[in-house]
């Protein structure tokens, strides 16, 4: 256990003396620019005056926490220091990790074993006086420096120490920095064998709740193994077992798609019996199979664990089922598992989220009754199936299922613009505007296979606009139809770039946007049509935004959905992300889609007005909160489950949509999965400081150079024609 001694000590000492300077340049410089306390002078005299109540503290013992604790007010006050605290050590940590990567660093550690070899060197020559100085010299260097990387090195751990304690503490002592425990499992994971910081964790991680851990378990799991002596897989399965215990319907599917992790293989006969054996044996694998078995003993889970294993397996088998290539809608045979679940009420429906309880306590589950004995393939070459599932309330959903197809990715993209859209949320502006993406759920069965829910209400841009009964045959019949546009961009496609926009130019001529019908056709009422507009621009505009920053490509318009009710715009589909799309045989030129029929869906002022001002107030709130979203992204880019880098070969297939499905060997052909992450999050720093081009803007600035770049005639006539960028 770390008590309070000389490096808590230094650490009040230091962060409060950080306040003061802080506080005195405040004096020196205009409003606003420099750190400020949000609620004004006031708060911040009475965060100076706890932080000192806590230095001193410190100074006495822990036994004091109490006292300070007393009322509501002075726990609130406590919390922020503690939270406060944990960032300073944090910050501190990150500078003297960024230090010991530098160039300074490593040649004065080089220095150091060249001082060894010429001391060595020396010890073999005639003891003459000179040698005897050049000796003294070079092993007082050597020992200045190594001192110094010794001190360096001790100096880094105590912070990681201490940063990863008072995170541990914050998140136990309140709710409002609850997005902090992604910065301390980040630093967990990145120092899974260090000692002392595993005996803080083993003091303090379990007194953290359980749901604040919720939001990690994907990644969490990933890192689950079946060794049983190693310190930091004793501390995660225990993690996991107490998220189990108390939140069964979140944690339990996802330990079960670790289980299921190569199912897919006994349908697809990509592996002989032996081989799928060994991979079964993965140590990923095994453990999840060694917990799940642990809680099956447990009288409380047993019933929904066997619910809902029996559930994964039966969906994964409707998955792979073979049926004819026809689109329509086909019965499903009773040999089938799918149709002899009935009655499951501890297995919560796929589609349905469930409110985390912070107690624990659930008496809200959405079971499952029956399933209907038919499914409607949709088209597309992994065989989505769209069926009816009715609840134990009687009402009915509809589910799609998809096999050959990694969705853990898109997963995790949700979880993203959950997280997204909570800092949205807690913004004035951007909540008053009701600026947020939209999302559904999505529930990864296996490696290459799951369940996700249906968006109600909705169809893909590109049926309304370009189907048999499109709106631009509709209101246009004699412009060019959708086929030859398409036909024209790609015969140009090898052409040169002049050639490519005259191409385009000519299509935009005889081609023209109508988009605004479809506000015209389904909201009839003024006062509708205005909100729906305006819904509708203000869901553009998020997803813009968000979609930029994490570089989200194929948006073509089979990519994006169109709510017919609210006309808010849903994407799906992430299988392009971090600006992989511009590494694709055609690159991708635009930050995100905005083309003609999109802008014609805002009205006259088009981009200017609403949409311009929900552009920038999405963009400040997302450079406001930099840290927090580096941080949330920094776990998730280096998940070991996924690669986010994809292969010539899956980029090919991904433009050429009659390619087949993408085969597992391509993924794992991705040599290079994690050394996307460190160029993604600096190209992602680069985003949330305003910096295009070298150059570092305004939000405003930043805003609309993104607003030109998506609507240039140039950048668009160079897209893969399957984009559709006259659309």
């Amino acid at each position: 256990m770390l008590k309070t001694g000389e490096g808590e000590k230094e650490l009040w000492m230091r962060y409060f003396e950080k306040i003061k300077v802080k506080q005195r340049r405040r004096k020196e410089v205009p409003h606003g620019q420099m750190w400020r306390m949000k609620q004004g002078k006031a708060l911040g005299v009475e965060m100076i005056r706890a932080v000192g109540e806590v230095k001193q503290g410190a100074e006495r013992g822990l036994e004091s926490e109490q006292d300070v604790a007393e009322s509501r007010e002075k726990q609130e006050i406590f919390l922020e220091a503690h939270s406060s605290l944990a960032r300073f050590a944090d910050g501190q940590y990150q500078n003297l990790v960024h230090y010991t990567k530098s160039a300074v660093f490593e040649t004065k550690q080089k220095g150091i074993v060249e001082a060894q070899v010429a001391l060595e060197k020396l010890r073999k020559e005639p003891h003459t006086d000179e040698m005897k100085k050049m000796s003294s010299i070079l092993s007082r260097q050597k020992s200045i420096d190594t001192l110094e990387v010794e001190n360096t090195e001790k100096e880094k751990k105590n912070y990681l120490i201490l940063a990863v304690k008072y995170y541990c503490q914050s998140l136990q002592r309140g709710d409002k920095h609850n997005l902090q425990v992604f910065r301390l499992v980040s630093l967990w994971l990145d120092n899974m064998s260090h000692d002392a910081l595993a005996d803080i964790l083993n003091i303090e991680l379990g007194n953290i709740p359980s749901y604040k851990f919720l939001p990690l378990l994907p990644q969490l799991s990933a890192r689950i193994s079946n060794d049983a002596n190693n310190p930091f897989v004793h501390k995660l399965n225990k993690l996991l077992e107490r998220c189990s215990v108390e939140h069964p319907h979140h944690t339990l599917p996802v330990l079960l798609s670790i289980v299921n992790l190569y199912l897919d293989k006994k349908y697809t006969h990509n592996l002989d019996s032996r081989a799928l054996n060994k991979k079964n044996k993965e140590s990923r694998v095994l453990g999840a199979k060694m917990l799940l078995d642990h809680l099956q003993s447990v009288d409380t889970l047993a019933p929904i664990l066997t619910q809902m294993n029996k559930l994964s397996e039966a969906l994964i088998s409707l998955a792979y089922y073979k049926f004819g290539k026809d689109k329509g809608t086909y019965t499903i045979p009773n040999t089938e598992p799918i149709l002899r679940i009935k009655n499951y009420d501890r297995a919560l429906l796929p589609s349905f989220t469930l409110p985390v309880s912070k107690s624990g306590q659930y008496n809200n589950i959405v079971g499952i009754h029956s399933f209907e004995n038919k499914f409607e393939y949709l088209g597309g070459i992994t065989f989505p199936k769209k069926f009816m599932c009715t609840d134990t309330n009687g009402i009915k959903h509809a589910l799609l299922v998809k096999g050959q197809d990694d969705l853990r990715q898109d997963a995790v993209m949700q979880q993203v613009f959950t997280i997204m859209n909570m800092l949205l949320h807690e913004n004035k502006e951007t909540s008053k505007r009701k600026l947020l993406i939209r999302t559904y759920k999505i529930v990864p069965l296996s490696q290459r296979s799951g369940v996700l829910e249906w968006c109600q209400n909705t169809m893909p841009m590109e049926d309304y606009l370009v189907s048999i009964k499109g709106a631009h045959k509709r209101y246009f019949p004699d412009d060019y139809n959708n086929n030859h546009c398409r036909s024209l961009m790609n015969k140009a496609c090898k052409s040169s770039n002049a050639e490519r926009l005259k191409v385009y130019l000519d299509i935009c001529t005889h081609f023209h946007p109508v988009f605004h019908h479809f506000f015209l056709e389904n909201f009839r009422t003024p006062g509708v049509w205005f909100e729906r507009r305006q819904a509708y621009m203000h869901s553009v505009a998020t997803s813009s935004m968000i979609g930029y920053i994490l570089g989200l490509g194929d948006r073509h318009v089979k990519n994006i959905l169109l709510d017919k009710t609210t006309a808010e715009i849903i994407h799906i589909d992430f299988g392009i992300a971090f600006e992989q799309g511009k590494i694709l045989p055609t690159p991708e030129t635009v930050p995100f889609r905005l083309t003609r029929d999109i802008v014609d869906g805002m009205g006259v002022s088009g981009i200017e007005g609403v949409f311009r001002k929900s552009c920038e107030k999405t963009m400040s709130v997302l450079r406001q909160n930099q840290v927090t979203i580096l941080t949330i992204l920094e776990v998730l880019l280096y998940d070991p489950l996924y690669a986010w880098t994809i292969t010539p070969s899956e980029g090919f297939k991904r433009q050429h949509k009659d390619q087949g499905p993408i085969r597992d060997t391509d993924r794992e052909a991705a040599k290079e999965v994690n050394k996307l992450a460190e160029r993604a999050l600096t190209r992602l720093k680069q985003k949330l400081d305003g910096t295009e081009d070298g150059t570092v803007t305004s939000v405003n600035g930043q805003v609309n150079k993104l607003l030109h770049q998506a609507r240039d005639p140039v950048n668009l006539s160079r897209l893969y024609d399957g984009w559709q960028p006259f659309l």
